[in-house]
């Protein structure tokens, strides 16, 4: 198993030598890459496999990132730490996923310790090579096409390589349940099996001596297992793909050794072996998906009488029988994946059946094997290979068009919280009666689903309120539920023009739960570790009105005014009440507002929630005089239960005469594990603990969820520290001050 980084180890310089063990993705400002370590002083990152980010430095002193390939030898110095991701209800666990890719740490390149390129070339053959293989194609490919999403569409079917599509094209795929097609999943490695081995076996039936060596059907069955394994590594060899070899390799072993075998047997025998070899697929939605999705088109398959089939044939034409079967084919895969869809994304779409019955025959059998095919060719022949691929790439522009304009569409998706496990059983039996029983008795499964499909979410107990302090790493984000009524302060930060703590942990949450509507939503101020995801939250939640201390002509309120989102100032004194809650905004004044510009942690937003019993006080990125103001206005108003630390912990706030005001029992800091701003500041910490103050951190705490029952009990659960998976890194609480690490935080994409 992969080990990790000793804690002794976490913050150092260490100079490290290896290899790039993957082919680079590109990010925002560098690259980043799987490294193997095979020299680090005896540190305990020394051969393991880490994952680096490379950063060019907007100065000019700092070096840019030079080329990298796979298979190169480098020698540089790096800053690691454990492996580590957010923890908050239903998210992306990102401490499994590393560990199923076989890392031990991440962290960064420090280029301006020096560093040097060690060996050009990988020796060999081996998983190296394969890597450097790919980025030879990658960058034919990119040659012999102009840059566009056919491009990336190309490289995504051919390599694997993800990063190549958009993300606006990644949601329409999403929306319209075909993003499976643009991975490589067991429906393509499958296809490039079948293919491989019904050509050779085409070719072995034409020599009489071949045959008699070696039935054609045993070559067939052995020459699909090798091409599933050739394109498994080409396109990178990643863990869904790995478990689709295995699975085939199963089938291939089942049939060949037991020859009358049948689905079901072979089916379980796949399953035996993919556990054998990777038992965190069970933790995996990819293997959930793969074998429900072949589980029911099993059950479809046997739903159907062969007499009823074969008078069918005889009746209608051969390709309506065929059609029938096809249509029946996709129902039962829609309903078999269903239940998993909301388990796992909280995702429903409506068009996938339709999407994926004009998709999956065009993208499988056409758009894959020319892509594939000319990947290939281009590097044999440049002008054979760029007409191959730019026919995939014409044949594919019309269906991305569909895809998009369906996609867009507010009807094309609906959202379903997380469903509880009796629901899930309910609905998955539900599924097998809508495949299996015949005619009208289908009817009858009917109610089985109606749970799941009528799950009202999980808002708070009726008389009691919650407050969610969101683990979104150094950036704020605290969701407030009342009942049905719910409230956003803040919305995490942005990770990168393409990615943002809005899309990839607030909304997903929101979904999860149930959460339909936003009643409000406050932007504190215009930082982005405050507004970075502000953008997706308006589009992907229905929201009443935005409060913000942002100006008017500042792009999210232009956009929420474009999405018919009331916009309203944060001014002091402003206020309403809700469900027993009521809502007081404590700054900014409004003069403060409309007058001369000033620095935007000063104009932080600050919101008292409170009801007959209990106070919440949220801060936002206030400093020591907006604190010494805000004693001066009303420091009996500053009285709280629980307090939001301002500025994440900075030593510029948290003066002693606001603790003292506020005198809460607990204090949140929301900061991201070993931040470069070493949030919370020592000294900070030293006065809530004087204070007699418990402090966390959602750093190692995750997210932190408070719950005020009728009688006014607190009850807090941090998400972190609840069961507890042996594979979550174990953080030091927030009152020992740690040096931070590295500036750059890797955070790695759910599987699409």
């Amino acid at each position: 198993m992969t080990g990790s980084l000793s804690p002794a180890d976490e913050g150092r310089a260490l100079v490290v030598s290896g290899r790039i063990a993957s082919l680079p993705d590109r990010v925002e400002r560098g690259l980043r890459f799987a490294f193997e370590v095979e020299r680090c002083g005896g540190c305990s990152a020394q051969g393991q496999t880490v994952l680096l980010g490379w950063y060019s430095d907007e100065s000019s002193a700092a070096p840019s990132v030079p080329v990298l390939r796979a298979g190169q030898r480098w020698e540089f110095a790096v800053q690691l730490k454990r492996r580590y991701g957010a923890v908050n209800p239903h998210g992306f666990d990102t401490e499994l996923w590393l560990l199923e890719q076989g890392i031990a740490a991440t962290g960064s390149v420090r280029p301006r310790a020096g560093f040097a390129l060690l060996q050009e070339d990988a020796s060999g053959w081996s998983r190296v090579a394969v890597e450097r293989l790919r980025g030879r194609m990658r960058a034919a490919i990119e040659q012999a096409l102009e840059p566009s999403l056919e491009r990336g569409v190309s490289v995504a079917l051919a390599l694997g390589d993800q990063q190549s599509v958009p993300p606006t094209a990644w949601s329409h795929y999403n929306a319209t349940g075909v993003g499976h097609l643009l991975s490589i999943s067991g429906l393509h490695i499958t296809m490039v099996a079948s293919l491989f081995g019904g050509l050779t076996a085409w070719a072995w039936r034409r020599s009489r001596r071949l045959v008699h060596t070696l039935p054609a059907p045993d070559v067939f069955w052995l020459m699909s297992a090798l091409g599933a394994l050739a394109y498994a590594l080409l396109a990178g060899w990643s863990v869904p793909a790995q478990r689709t070899v295995w699975m085939l390799l199963a089938v291939v072993a089942a049939r060949l050794i037991a020859r009358q075998s049948g689905a079901a047997h072979v089916l379980a025998t796949a399953a035996v072996v993919v556990l054998l070899i990777d038992p965190f697929a069970v933790l995996s939605p990819g293997a959930w998906f793969s074998f429900g999705a072949v589980a029911f088109l099993m059950l479809a398959g046997q739903s159907v009488p062969e007499q009823g089939a074969a008078s069918d044939s005889q009746a209608s034409p051969g390709w309506l029988a065929r059609l029938r079967r096809a249509a029946l084919a996709q129902w039962a895969v829609t309903l078999g994946t269903l239940p998993l869809a909301v388990l796992f994304f909280s995702t429903v779409s409506l068009v996938s059946p339709l999407a994926n019955a004009v998709a999956i025959p065009w993208v499988s059998l056409v758009i894959t094997p020319l892509a594939l095919g000319g990947a290939v060719l281009v590097l044999i022949s440049a002008a054979l290979g760029q007409l191959v691929l730019a026919a995939a790439a014409a044949l594919m522009a019309p269906l991305n068009s569909a895809l998009a304009w369906a996609g867009s569409q507010s009807w094309a998706t609906m959202s379903l919280p997380v469903p509880s496990p009796w629901m899930l059983v309910l609905a998955v039996l539900g599924g097998v009666g809508l495949v299996v029983l015949p005619g009208w008795r289908r009817l009858c499964a009917v109610p089985l689903t109606l749970p799941l499909l009528l799950n009202p979410g999980y808002p708070p107990a009726p008389g009691t309120w919650r407050t969610t302090f969101i683990d979104v790493g150094q950036g704020m984000a605290v969701l407030i539920q009342r009942g049905d009524h719910a409230w956003l302060y803040d919305s995490g930060a942005l990770y990168s023009e393409q990615s943002n703590a809005g899309q990839r942990i607030v909304v997903p949450l929101l979904k999860a739960w149930g959460v339909r509507r936003l009643d409000g939503l406050i932007i504190s101020h215009a930082d982005s570790d405050h507004s970075g995801g502000a953008a997706s939250v308006l589009q992907a939640v229905p929201v009443a009105w935005m409060a913000s201390s942002l100006s008017p002509d500042h792009a999210l309120p232009q956009l929420a005014r474009r999405l018919g989102v009331k916009v309203m100032p944060c001014a002091q004194g402003q206020g309403l009440r809700a469900e027993g809650l009521q809502l007081d905004f404590l700054h900014p004044p409004a003069e403060w507002l409309s007058g001369p510009l000033m620095k935007t942690n000063a104009l932080s937003c600050t919101l008292r929630i409170a009801d007959e019993r209990r106070t919440v006080l949220l801060t936002g990125d206030i400093e020591a005089p907006q604190e010494s103001r805000l004693l001066a206005w009303d420091a009996a108003g500053l009285k709280s239960d629980v307090l939001l630390v301002p500025h994440h912990g900075s030593k510029t706030s948290s003066t002693a005469p606001f603790i003292a005001a506020a005198s809460p029992g607990v204090a949140v800091v929301q900061a991201g594990w070993r931040n470069r701003f070493g949030h919370p500041h020592p000294d900070v910490v030293a006065r809530y603990v004087a204070a007699g103050v418990e402090l966390w951190s959602t750093a190692d705490s995750g997210a932190i969820e408070l719950e005020v029952d009728q009688a006014g009990r607190l009850r807090f659960t941090r998400h972190r520290r609840v069961d507890v998976p042996y594979w979550r890194t174990v953080i030091e609480p927030a009152t020992v001050p740690q040096d931070p690490a590295s500036s750059e935080k890797l955070e790695p994409a759910p599987a699409r």
